[in-house]
């Protein structure tokens, strides 16, 4: 059970508010949409993609059909587009994840394949596209970031006494290095010790999670595939150790206690109104570069049970708040 305040609701009238044109399908045409998803973590901003297509008359099985292997390997994207591109022509790709998205760039040059990303760190720095209002090419999406020490602070607003954070960062992944540098950053100007545990499998993720310091007060997670692949497994150790988890993107039902940043769902369905927009004839580089809204998450079950107190006034700014559940009679 969530409750949700009125930010969300006017993310959902996006569609509405923001298109200023008719992005109905036409009646006659079937279209084809690939699917390139190297993240487990990520399927939940599949599902609101899909179900934003659907909104706008895009619906599977009747005028649209998606070639979709579900969540890959990064190192099988390129041989998963070649395949979708030699079985039939794709009226568009959707991709998640910075690497996934710069690998599908490379990828698709010389095609005539419009590319929706949603989410991709910094899209400019990453060379994905040329300028958020102008993305150039055959690419435009939602980009996420910046939400990295205003996480920070809302765990030092719970936990002012927080002395040492633990950091299990994935150091190849190039959204997770610039989330990671803000984080510390902000961490460095409030006195507090950041213990960082290079990773960059799921081994030496487990490896991390397993010798985690024991003057550790909080484990905090940055924007990476392999850490939101792997977000069960890290909030075990975290419970286990009596450890509460912030993290930058909207991960209360895995057990984050807070968090500040995207809701995957309605990343989802804010990347699909782009896509309806391509489908509809509009070029990629005319639709610019949207940026995702952050929302303060709360689960008061997770912190009660860490025996932490949350605060009335930051309970009252949350977004998304999983409550208590009374005892029974």
């Amino acid at each position: 059970m969530q409750f949700r305040t009125t930010a969300l609701a006017f993310l959902m009238l996006l569609p509405i508010i923001l298109t200023g044109c008719d992005t109905s399908p036409s009646t006659e045409k079937q279209y084809q949409v690939g699917i390139i998803n190297p993240s487990s973590g990520l399927s939940e901003v599949v599902e609101g993609f899909k179900q934003g297509l659907a909104e706008h008359g895009y619906r599977e099985g009747d005028n649209l059909t998606y070639i979709d292997y579900g969540p890959i390997k990064i190192n099988e994207v390129t041989t998963t587009i070649k395949e979708m591109l030699s079985r039939q022509h794709l009226d568009l790709l959707y991709t998640t994840t910075t690497r996934g998205t710069q690998i599908a760039k490379q990828t698709v040059v010389g095609k005539d394949v419009p590319v929706v990303f949603a989410p991709v760190f910094a899209p400019e720095k990453s060379g994905i596209i040329t300028s958020l209002p102008k993305p150039g090419g055959n690419l435009t999406g939602v980009k996420v970031g910046g939400s990295s020490s205003s996480t920070f602070h809302w765990l030092l607003s719970i936990m002012p006494d927080i002395k040492h954070i633990f950091v299990p960062f994935h150091c190849t992944d190039p959204a997770a290095s610039m989330c990671f540098k803000d984080m510390s950053l902000a961490a460095s100007k409030a006195g507090v010790m950041v213990e960082v545990a290079n990773v960059t499998n799921k081994t030496e993720l487990e490896t991390a999670l397993a010798n985690i310091p024991e003057n550790t007060d909080a484990i905090w997670l940055s924007c990476s595939p392999l850490i939101f692949s792997n977000i069960k497994e890290i909030v075990a150790v975290a419970t286990a150790r009596q450890l509460p988890v912030a993290s930058t993107t909207h991960q209360l039902e895995e057990g984050v206690m807070v968090s500040y940043g995207v809701n995957n769902f309605a990343l989802g369905k804010q990347a699909s109104r782009l896509a309806a927009q391509i489908l509809q004839g509009t070029a990629p580089s005319e639709i610019p570069v949207e940026t995702a809204e952050f929302f303060l998450s709360i689960n008061l079950p997770i912190a009660t049970t860490l025996g932490i107190e949350i605060p009335t006034h930051i309970l009252r700014q949350a977004d998304f708040i999983i409550p208590q559940i009374p005892p029974s009679p």
